[in-house]
């Protein structure tokens, strides 16, 4: 059979191929290349190699280019190597081309193959066979991994019409030649559309041997061809699964298992059938504990069931666990919440609370959720377990019960405590549950905000700059931007007299220039929103307030119900911003001028500093921070510019935290863009500025004693700065792309928007009676968590 496929392989060859693409010739303008790259190739290196690494590199390189300079095809594939890999070479993928192509043409069926693989990436060129005959070429040489794409190309009709006969054949050549991943290929391609009966055997029986030699792919193919023919797992099934079990398929082994326990696969003795089950469990379980986490009990059901009938605990506890397992070889759940509920109604200990608690309530919700008509009186019993598990930081319990609260179909519905629930669930790590938040305040403005836990790697842009990530497109050309964007750079190397070049990028996200930020990209910002007319004391003495000029201010929720601001924030105009002010919170708000954006709410309450001291001449605010609670029922509801969520407070104090000169941190907000210009942009607007060191800080806001460390002072970089209306805004730290913003500060105040090289202020979060004013006003609410070091 081989002989046969190597013939048909030869045939191919002579009738199909074609002479190699000639090296371009070098032009005295311009750097030519062999084929067009246009998509640079991206290249991550995360560990610098030593001196004595590259050394020995390039001299490998050396060395092959002398022995293919002197004929050796072989060693040219070796090179060809380093110029595409940079290992020893500079990378450039045009001179590996023509290295690869001279290989190939030298007979080196490695060279063919890396050809093939190569060209897969180059720019294609209409009818272009070089990538076809490669694979080929290669194919015959003996390069099996080569011989699927060849046979692909066949049976594709790639060389002319489509020869599926020469495609098998080339396939039967590779299977026969040890490439198991052939051989499943060709039993597929045998049984999905059989000519005839005999094509549809080989097929079958093509998978059961390569299934047989322990190849667990050719294992699955064979499940998922007889489980299409089966309604229900039969004997051919069975046998498939006992084969992929045999081939170190664990997943198989425990399934296997469970049907015998079961009475879903008699070809055991009855008597005989626990021992088998407990063979193929116990076979599995041996490199993989999670597939069978109660095998214990399993192997020692009897003597559990008689000590639980005797009253001891533990076996009761470990029995009802086994009858719990969802899809277990003895799932029962009536019997395990028998049980296992007296066990949760006297755990003392917070881990079995949580567990077992856990547990059951999840049962009964099953179990109620299946019933036609649940029992009124399991409402309480779900209640029960559920809240009980939860308030020993089960976060599944929380939001499972949350979402049967929510539901109503149990129970009464309750959405405001499945709100509180979820939240626990959130903040305790329940990734599952702040997305049910998230997807909630879209639409229902009172539901809690969650954290938010960071995505966008402000820390990392330092070129000066201000430029937003955004995830890399799907589709589209390269440009000279992106390259810029993606830290790439030209190779140009000098080879046999010809120039060639390649681009070569870090893999990093695609940025964009300028100031405007994504839509969600700070899904905690809010907007101080001023009304129509500032109603002021007297007559005749109201303001009007322009449609351009209604943000007042910037702020941070740092809590559902509470945005922290600026205290000079709280008067407009000679009016007190407050409940009967007229003033309103936006949040989810990108677009300002758009008043379809976002959520509005009304102001409850504002809380100034106490020690807050208003500007005297060139001088910092004293302590100019404030609170702002809003009523979580939205006045008015519109669309979200993204996500909305709650910052994370800084949690390192003043000596912990070291605030070296120069380091980067980012301003957001609406206020102007330009100093002595009225007007509100029609974008989120964010600038990166540079802080300066305590010392300096220091000397500039002249406060020391119980002041000392409250502000925190920041020169403008690339002209960026806060400026008029972004007052109460936050100054946000974040280190790395997987960590959270970190709100360090609140914009203060500055002279001519630090246009004039004067620093601009902001009230640090972390100083001690900021701290301690905090927990007093917000009470509950307040994010205990920031000031604990939890993230």
């Amino acid at each position: 059979m081989r002989r046969r496929g190597s013939r048909l392989v030869e045939w191919v060859l002579a009738l199909l191929a074609v002479a190699a693409t000639p090296v371009a010739a070098q032009e005295p303008q311009g750097v030519p290349t062999v084929r067009s790259y246009s998509k640079p190739i991206e290249r991550s290196v995360p560990v610098l190699p030593d001196d004595a690494l590259l050394s020995r590199q390039q001299a490998e390189a050396d060395r092959a280019e002398a022995e293919c300079d002197a004929g050796m095809a072989a060693s040219c594939t070796t090179l060809g190597i380093a110029y595409q890999s940079g290992e020893g070479r500079l990378l450039v993928r045009p001179v590996a081309e023509v290295l690869y192509r001279q290989a190939c043409d030298g007979g080196d069926a490695n060279g063919c193959n890396l050809l093939g693989l190569l060209m897969q990436s180059a720019d294609p060129l209409p009818g272009d066979l070089t990538a076809p005959n490669a694979f080929a070429k290669a194919c015959e040489g003996g390069v099996l991994s080569a011989c699927e794409p060849h046979a692909d190309n066949l049976a594709r009709g790639v060389f002319g019409a489509p020869e599926p006969k020469a495609a098998e054949m080339v396939r039967w050549v590779a299977c026969d030649g040890g490439m198991p991943t052939a051989c499943v290929a060709l039993a597929k391609q045998l049984i999905a559309a059989p000519r005839d009966p005999g094509a549809l055997e080989r097929g079958r029986q093509l998978l059961i041997a390569t299934c047989q030699q322990g190849n667990v792919p050719a294992c699955h193919a064979g499940l998922e061809y007889w489980r299409g023919l089966e309604s229900e797992p039969g004997p051919q099934t069975r046998q498939f699964q006992k084969l992929s079990c045999n081939a170190g398929d664990l997943d198989a082994c425990i399934v296997l298992g469970r049907a015998i326990f079961r009475g879903e696969w008699h070809d055991t003795p009855n008597q005989d059938r626990v021992q088998a089950g407990l063979a193929y469990y116990e076979r599995g379980c041996q490199q993989w504990q999670g597939g069978c986490i109660n095998f214990e009990a399993l192997r020692n059901e009897p003597l559990l069931v008689r000590a639980c009938d005797a009253g001891e605990r533990e076996a009761c506890r470990d029995v009802g666990l086994l009858y719990a397992e969802k899809d277990g070889p003895r799932e029962d759940p009536a019997r395990a919440i028998v049980l296992l509920g007296p066990v949760c109604e006297t755990a003392s200990d917070t881990n079995e609370t949580r567990w077992i608690c856990g547990v059951v309530g999840d049962l009964m919700v099953s179990s109620a959720d299946s019933a036609s008509a649940p029992d009124p009186g399991d409402a309480d019993r779900i209640e029960y377990y559920l809240f009980r598990s939860c308030t020993a930081d089960g976060f599944e319990a929380c939001r499972q019960l949350a979402a049967v609260l929510e539901q109503g179909q149990i129970m009464p519905a309750n959405v405001p405590r499945a709100y509180a629930l979820y939240d626990i669930a959130c903040n305790a790590g329940d990734r599952e549950a702040c997305k049910v938040l998230a997807e909630r305040i879209q639409t229902d403005p009172a539901a809690p905000l969650t954290e938010d836990s960071g995505g966008f790697d402000y820390a990392g842009l330092s070129d000066g700059r201000d430029e937003i990530p955004e995830m890399p497109e799907a589709d589209g050309p390269e440009t000279e931007e992106d390259d810029r964007a993606r830290s790439c750079r030209n190779h140009v190397v000098e080879f046999r007299g010809v120039f060639y070049r390649d681009r070569v990028c870090k893999p990093l996200m695609r940025v964009i220039r300028g100031t405007p930020v994504k839509a969600g990209t700070a899904p905690w910002a809010a907007l101080v929103w001023r009304p129509d007319v500032i109603k002021r004391p007297g007559e005749d003495n109201n303001i009007t307030v322009p449609a351009n000029q209604k943000v007042l201010c910037g702020g941070s929720v740092i809590a559902t119900g509470w945005v922290l601001t600026a205290a000079h924030c709280l008067m407009d105009q000679g009016v007190a911003v407050g409940a009967n002010s007229g003033h309103l919170i936006r949040l989810g708000v990108n677009n300002p001028a758009s008043r379809r954006e976002g959520h509005e709410y009304r102001i409850l309450e504002t809380f100034q500093h106490p020690d807050f001291l208003g500007r005297r001449r060139d001088r910092a605010l004293a302590f100019d921070i404030a609170l702002i609670r809003y009523d979580t029922r939205a006045v008015r509801s519109g669309t979200l510019a993204g996500e909305l969520r709650r910052i994370t407070l800084d949690s390192e104090g003043v000596d912990q935290r070291t605030i070296a000169d120069g380091m980067e941190a980012f301003v957001f907000g609406w206020g102007r863009t330009k100093p002595g210009v009225a007007g509100a942009p029609t974008s989120l607007l964010r600038g990166r500025v540079a802080l300066r060191d305590r010392n300096s800080c220091s000397a500039i806001t002249g406060f020391g004693g119980a002041r000392e460390d409250l502000v925190l002072c920041a020169r403008e970089t690339g002209r960026q700065q806060a400026c008029n209306g972004d007052s109460g805004g936050p100054l946000i730290l974040s280190e790395n792309v997987m960590r959270a913003p970190v709100l360090i500060g609140v914009v203060s105040g500055g002279v001519n928007c630090g246009q004039n090289g004067k620093p601009s202020r902001y009230t640090r979060i972390m100083h001690p009676l900021v701290q301690l004013w905090l927990q007093r006003v917000m009470g509950p609410a307040f994010p205990a968590q920031a000031f604990t070091g939890r993230r």
